[in-house]
């Protein structure tokens, strides 16, 4: 459930964030009003989540969920917005990450560059690994879940440049 949001805009674009625990949980189109984030499933863990090996096991880390983060406070994220001239920049610092084991010293930053005008939005992951016993092995940023455009996903098509691009039609 979330409380409270973070908004960062543009003429063209708005992005929210729970204040609480930094998952992204609006993307909207301000030309239609279209939030592009309809689907909210509950397991995704956005914005990005990663596979770490921990000897021969392979453990799935990611940004705290709510609920996390109220029983245990030294997980809640730090969340800063800065303008400068490139636009409006979202910060979020994960002090730790959670695993289905409990959480992992491994510290992530991700920031949202939003330009001043269009919709075209820059993503960076920092990721700092001070376990001493995990091995990051794969990361998915972004990681967004439940997009599609208008009333319905009938007509979409997915586009991603994975290697040398995959394209999805519905």
């Amino acid at each position: 459930m979330y409380h409270s949001r973070i908004i960062v805009r543009n003429d063209s674009l708005q992005l929210a964030v729970d204040a609480a625990s930094g998952e992204l949980v609006e993307l909207t189109d301000l030309l239609t009003g279209d939030n592009l984030i309809k689907n909210h499933l509950p397991q995704a863990h956005l914005p990005f989540n990663l596979l770490l090996a921990q000897g021969d096991e392979i453990l799935s880390a990611y940004p705290s969920k709510y609920a996390q983060i109220m029983s245990d406070q030294t997980l809640k994220p730090d969340i800063t917005v800065h303008q400068d001239p490139m636009g409006q920049h979202l910060r979020i610092r994960y002090p730790a990450l959670s695993t289905e084991r409990g959480s992992v010293a491994v510290q992530a930053v991700c920031e949202i560059v939003i330009p001043d005008k269009g919709g075209v939005t820059t993503w960076r992951l920092r990721l700092d690994n001070q376990s001493g016993t995990c091995r990051v092995e794969k990361v998915n940023f972004p990681s967004v879940h439940g997009i599609y455009l208008g009333a319905s996903w009938d007509d979409d098509t997915l586009v991603v440049p994975y290697f040398s691009g995959e394209k999805t039609v519905n």
